[in-house]
């Protein structure tokens, strides 16, 4: 409920409690989840002003009666295509289409990407990379292939000392993202991976680069790779890709 449904705020211990005991039962056998009725609280239990003789499915049911889901649900979704503010008026006007279609994803996406805050000038290009885009995006952008061990650790190592290691979130709510990738020590250091890599210091037995690996201008690409969507000056010199 925390950090999937609801949010902090919108629920108590005392729910908490009672959800478990609806989650009474249930174990994993190797990748399965199953029920051992025999070990089923079958007794009533108070969730969230409801009372009744709950099983996780009506658990979540109850959760989605709640205004507060479809607002946590969509401000999530906002932060994650827009802006890492989110508009709440706009944020309301999402939560009314998720409910209205029964809470399915499809029509509330259509209606995000279809609406004039997802173009809005002000947010154009407002989106920081995660480092493991950075990294991997980088990669697949000038097509680097057949990597050895040693090449893997080295994007690795970046990607920690970026503040993304991965499997290792700093917490069960993962990495906050936004304006946290960057700092004082991780903002050179996105531009190193790539310069390494233009460089022949990082991968020399496999990197390439011509031209042909790149459709777009060279300094209107390099910054893509780092930061955001979206092209920069001509400023940067633009020696960086063989003829």
């Amino acid at each position: 409920m925390e950090l999937f449904t609801l949010g902090i705020g919108n629920y108590t211990e005392t729910d908490v409690e009672q959800a478990a005991r609806a989650l009474s039962g249930w174990q994993v056998n190797g990748f399965n989840a199953v029920c051992a009725s025999a070990r089923f609280d079958g007794s009533a239990k108070t969730f969230l002003g409801q009372t009744g003789n709950f099983g996780y499915a009506g658990i979540v049911d109850i959760i989605f009666t709640k205004g507060a889901a479809s607002l946590f649900i969509c401000r999530k979704l906002y932060r994650e295509f827009i802006y890492y503010r989110p508009n709440e008026a706009f944020v309301g006007q999402m939560a009314r289409v998720f409910r209205d279609n029964h809470f399915e994803l499809k029509p509330l996406l259509a209606f995000l990407f279809r609406s004039e805050a997802f173009y809005a000038d002000a947010v154009k290009g407002s989106q920081i990379k995660p480092p493991v885009q950075v990294l991997i995006g980088s990669l697949k952008l000038l097509n680097v292939r057949n990597m050895a061990t040693a090449d893997w650790t080295y994007v690795s190592d970046t990607g920690r000392n970026l503040q993304q290691k991965l499997f290792e979130p700093p917490g069960v709510e993962g990495w906050k993202g936004q304006r946290e990738w960057i700092s004082s020590n991780t903002y050179p250091q996105r531009g190193g991976y790539t310069d390494a890599m233009i460089s022949g210091r990082f991968m020399p037995r496999y990197c390439v680069i011509t031209s042909a690996s790149v459709p777009m201008q060279p300094g209107r690409y390099w910054p893509t790779l780092l930061f955001r969507p979206c092209p920069s000056s001509n400023a940067r010199p633009e020696p960086l890709i063989l003829p």
